[in-house]
């Protein structure tokens, strides 16, 4: 219904979805599937301790080696924020 959609696709290539979302091809989708999210309240990254840095030194071969470790995940809000639709 939106007026602009035509000229928007013939100027941009780029169709207008359904209430304006955002879609994206990934691999990590099978065939025949499609993940919706709900981005204000569907997942929620959390962070497991600060970023933790350690320093090793190998004098003899006169080598520095530096490793640098963080812990992320994500977690469900809602249940109902994201689902698994079969196209």
């Amino acid at each position: 219904k939106n007026p602009l959609t035509g000229l928007n696709f013939a100027g941009t290539g780029k169709l207008t979805t359904p209430m304006g979302a955002q879609l994206l091809r990934t691999a990590a989708v099978p065939t025949g599937k499609m993940v919706a999210l709900d981005k204000n309240c569907a997942l929620e990254m959390v962070t497991a301790g600060d970023l933790s840095l350690e320093y090793d030194k190998l004098i003899d071969q006169q080598l520095e080696r530096a490793a640098i470790t963080c812990t992320y995940g994500f977690a469900k809000i809602f249940t109902d924020a994201s689902k698994v639709l079969t196209l």
